[in-house]
Order: C-alpha cells, then structure tokens, then sequence
C-alpha cells in the first residue's frame, strides 16, 4: 500500500484506490470496525478523484462497503445514507434492478432498515430483493436466495408473523444444508440461531434451546475460540432461553459470558449487541431479585439505546418495558407505569395496538398496577386485551406467555368471585405453565388447591 503511494505519489490512483477498498474489506472482517471504516472513506475519496465523478460503478462499491462497516459500527442513519446513494447509482448506472450488485445492496440495506425499526422499508427491500435473485438464479437452491430468506425471517420475527417468519427460515436452512452438504458451516448455524428465535417467541422453548446449542456447537467448532462476536451471539440466546425455562444460575452466567465477548470483540460499549446484552442481563438480575444490579443494567443499557436510535425505536420500547417491571418490584408505581406507557405507546405506533405480542406484554405488566390500586375491573380488561391480542398474532393460547395472561386473568376473576371462569382458565393455563416451569408460583397454588378438595 505504501509502495504503491510512494510510486504514484498519490491515493488519487486506480490501483492504489483499488488496494485501499480491498484493505478496508481485510480490516472489516478481521473486526477492526474503525479502522476499517476510514479505509473505506480514503478508498470512497480516491474512486471519486479518480473517476472525476461520483457516477460511477466503482463509487458505487465502495459506497457499499463503507454502509456495510458504517451499519455494523452502530451508525445506522450513516449506513442507510450510503447503501441507498449506492443503490441510486447503480439502478442509474445499470439501467435495470435486474444485477446481483442491486440484490446486494437491498439485502444489506434491509438489514439496516431493521436495525432502525423500519421493518416495513426492510421487509419491501428483502422481497425486491429475492425476486431479483429467483429471476437470476432460477433454483431456489442457492446460498445468496437462503441468506435473504434468512433475513426475511428476521423481519417477520419482529413483525410477529410467526409461521411465515419460520417457513422462511426452514427454507433457508433446508437450502443452506443441500447447498454445502454439512451442519458444519457458518451459515447453517446462524440459520439454526434465527429459527431458535422464533421457537422462543412461539413458546416452544425445548426446539429452541436444542437449536441454539447446535449452533453454538457449530460456530465453536469453526472458529476454535469463544472469542468472536458470532460465538457470543449464540451463548446470549441461550442465556435467553435458559432464562425462559427458570434456570436463571445458567442464564446469568451465559449473559455475563456474552456481553463480555462483545465488549472485547468490539472495542466499546457504544453498539447495539452490548446495549441488548445489558438489557438481557438485566431482566435476568430482576428474575434473580437482584433490583439494583438490574436497574443499573437497564439503565446503561437504555443510555446506549438513546445515543445509536431514534426515540421511538422498539429496542428503547423492550428497554422501557423491563425498566417497568424493576420500578414496579421497587415500588415505584408511577415511574413504573411511565415507563410501560411509554413502552405501549412506542410499540402501537410501530405495530399497531391489537396486532403484536409486546402489546399484549405490556397490556399485561400494567394491569397489574391496576392490582395494586384495587382496580380489579381494569385489570381484567386490560387482560381480556392482552389475550385477544395473542389470539391474534399466535392463532390460539397454547404458548407460555399466553397461559402467563390466562393464569394472571384466572387470578383476578376470582378475587371478584367469577368462579367458573376461573377454574376453566386454570385448567387451561396451569398444564401449559408447568410443561416450562413446574415451580411456578399458579401451578404451585393450583395444585395445593386441587390436592385439598
């Protein structure tokens, strides 16, 4: 690099341009974030002297490359600038969406759209964009078809389409293992990640720990460290999971583990992964009743949130939600209810106020300041919309979290003496409760009422 400088006695060249761009891509993936993203803007300076115009494919690629590293730095509103200029040009350039460099570039932008919640922008990208690919590839067996159904994937999670977020990623996965004939490859295990996911969103708690250790498993096995940010990916979902079936021990150490890889991995705490590694560790710290350690966790973590989003971002909306629920176990009942208010309000404007499981979520944590206030009415109201919602979204009341609602509704109905509705409730719920945790505190009191009649 320096010995080309020294022999043209400029960056402004094509090759030195050239070799800057390809350094920039070595420094990124070696995970050199920063450095490599002031490459890619020296790379970006000297394509553009070069070519005399910023018209041109080749600016168009290193527009790409920098949105790539401005997007996993954190700077979203930076890498949608870029991704969407190297879009504009190479549609203008190309004369048709119809070029892998276009499928490309929408693949990618999605991904940021996602990061910033635009998950109707990023789905439109994702969809343009396999379409591209089914007319230039013909098969659906092909990795590039599988990565953007992948992503698809990721979208519909967040969206709450749950059967079509998982009909996506089995697609991918059946693609990714025909396409490399093993497990044993990076793709398959981040594929088995995402669909681990949606078997946690949906409740199904034993498929998605299974799937998630696979792919532990796999990205050990390749990387041959624990040192890498795709390692500790996989040990924050487990510790999610651990966390859902009660095993709150493993879960902590499993969060603590991760969050501590990522912050090595990537040098600073300013990033999504550590703000979502702190609001995981959080939730986990109430659950263990650990209230300060938790609030703590929750407010950094909150504090990052506020300097990468927007306000109305539905990662400060999770961040609020869990603040919620430790200012409630503090006591703090109006703090608690400001933050799940504000939570709903963000998550309605995002999703919609009847169609998504974190209303139905928060619907439930504010229900239960209406227990407090002896607003018994409210609270069932407030819990009938909850479980309508989750109707809505899962087609039934079959997961976890919804037998949680049902169980919470039972509770309230027979403090007001509705005793049949009640009893039909439980009967539901509890079974559903105590295939996940057995010692929870309505499967406990359901079956010393039972075991006395």
């Amino acid at each position: 690099m320096r010995r080309l400088v020294e022999v043209h006695g400029t960056e402004e060249h094509p090759e030195v341009a050239a070799c800057l761009h390809a350094l920039g891509g070595v420094l990124h993936a070696q995970g050199h974030l920063s450095a490599a993203r002031a490459v890619h803007e020296r790379s970006l300076a000297a394509q553009v002297a070069v070519c005399g115009t910023d018209k041109h494919l080749s600016v168009a690629a290193c527009l790409h490359a920098l949105g790539i590293v401005l997007g996993d730095l954190g700077d979203f509103l930076g890498a949608r600038t870029a991704l969407k200029r190297s879009l504009a040009l190479k549609a203008e350039l190309l004369g048709s969406e119809k070029f892998p460099e276009v499928a490309a570039g929408l693949h990618v932008l999605a991904s940021v759209l996602s990061a910033q919640g635009d998950l109707r922008a990023a789905r439109a990208a994702l969809e343009r964009c396999l379409a591209i690919k089914g007319e230039l590839f013909g098969s659906e067996n092909h990795p590039d078809i599988a990565a953007s159904l992948q992503a698809l994937g990721g979208v519909l999670l967040a969206q709450r389409e749950l059967p079509a977020a998982r009909a996506a990623l089995e697609r991918a996965l059946a693609i990714e293992r025909e396409v490399h004939g093993t497990e044993k490859h990076l793709s398959v295990a981040v594929c088995l990640h995402e669909l681990g996911d949606v078997l946690l969103v949906s409740g199904e708690l034993r498929a998605a720990h299974a799937a998630f250790a696979r792919a532990l498993a796999i990205k050990r096995e390749l990387y041959e460290t624990d040192k890498h940010a795709s390692v500790a990916t996989s040990l924050h979902a487990l510790g999610c999971v651990l966390q859902a079936e009660g095993d709150l021990a493993a879960a902590r150490s499993h969060l603590t583990r991760a969050l501590e890889i990522q912050t090595e991995v990537l040098g600073t705490e300013k990033h999504p992964f550590v703000a979502t590694g702190l609001h995981a560790l959080g939730s986990v710290l109430l659950d263990l009743g650990d209230l300060a350690g938790a609030r703590a966790a929750l407010e950094h973590s909150l504090r990052i949130k506020s300097e990468l989003y927007v306000d109305d971002h539905r990662s400060i909306a999770a961040g609020l939600h869990v603040l919620g629920n430790i200012l409630f176990h503090q006591r703090d009942l109006v703090g608690a209810r400001a933050a799940w208010e504000r939570s709903l309000s963000i998550t309605e404007a995002l999703h919609g106020a009847e169609t998504h499981s974190d209303v139905s979520s928060t619907l439930h944590s504010l229900s239960m300041i209406c227990l407090v206030e002896g607003k018994l009415h409210d609270a069932v109201a407030l819990l009938r919309r909850a479980l309508d919602i989750e109707i809505r979204c899962f087609g039934g009341i079959e997961q976890y979290h919804s037998a949680e609602i049902e169980a919470a509704l039972a509770m309230v109905l027979l403090r007001l003496q509705q005793h049949d509705e009640a009893r039909g409730r439980l009967a539901h719920a509890v079974p559903l409760l105590a295939l996940v945790n057995p010692h929870h505190p309505i499967v406990l009191q359901y079956a010393a009422w039972t075991s006395g009649r």
